[in-house]
């Protein structure tokens, strides 16, 4: 009986995680309010509070849970092969369709944008060092696999790389799922393949000067 009890009280945080996310990607943070999450999940506001206390709560669960799936999506270095240009290349290219082409994936990024857009009126709240902390270990995330494709450079040249070049590499797939959102006719797949060549450009650029400076 106990055991049956707990069964049914984690199907109904994950309803509620679900509902969260999808409303919260649709309507942002501040337009989601707890009785229309109470209406779309088919709970009680009584169970959503008895789950997380409180509408931060909801929204750290969602944005746990949304980096544990994407994170965990990509947590084997094996999957890369080739030069270091190849090897960045596939890795932003494979990223960004897993990303954006992922719907679950894409919801968590379209909640973390909304979410990063009204920054300044949540500075104050829990809720904003939680999508803070999300956004600090996507750069991170994208730092280990840029640093990755050029460890053969060694770790000095590699870290230099991956510093100048990991926030511009979260910002162009940010910068490609607005695109999409915003109803352009190019695929993902085509933007996000010249994203790459550019980054790959970037990094070459900047193994170069790297050289140049021991040269």
């Amino acid at each position: 009986m106990h055991n049956k009890r707990k069964e049914l009280g984690e199907v109904s945080r994950q309803t509620i995680i679900d509902t969260a996310a999808r409303l919260m990607a649709e309507h942002g943070y501040d337009g989601t309010s707890m009785s229309q999450l109470a209406k779309e999940s088919g709970l009680p506001s009584s169970s959503i509070y008895w789950h997380f206390s409180s509408k931060e709560g909801v929204l750290e669960a969602v944005m746990e849970r949304g980096a544990r799936h994407f994170f965990g999506a990509f947590d084997d270095p094996d999957w890369f092969a080739g030069t270091p240009s190849e090897r960045l290349h596939q890795m932003f290219l494979r990223t960004g369709l897993s990303l954006i082409g992922d719907p679950e994936h894409a919801q968590f990024l379209q909640l973390q944008l909304m979410f990063r857009l009204n920054s300044q009126r949540h500075r104050e709240k829990a809720s904003h060092d939680v999508a803070t902390a999300v956004r600090t270990e996507g750069v991170a995330f994208m730092h280990r696999w840029i640093k990755g494709a050029y460890e053969e450079y060694g770790e000095q040249v590699s870290e230099q790389i991956a510093s100048e070049l990991d926030e511009f590499a979260v910002a162009m797939i940010d910068g490609i799922y607005l695109t999409i959102k915003a109803g352009s006719p190019v695929t993902p797949a085509v933007l996000l393949d010249h994203a790459a060549t550019a980054l790959v450009g970037l990094a070459e650029d900047a193994l170069r000067g790297i050289n140049s400076q021991h040269t």
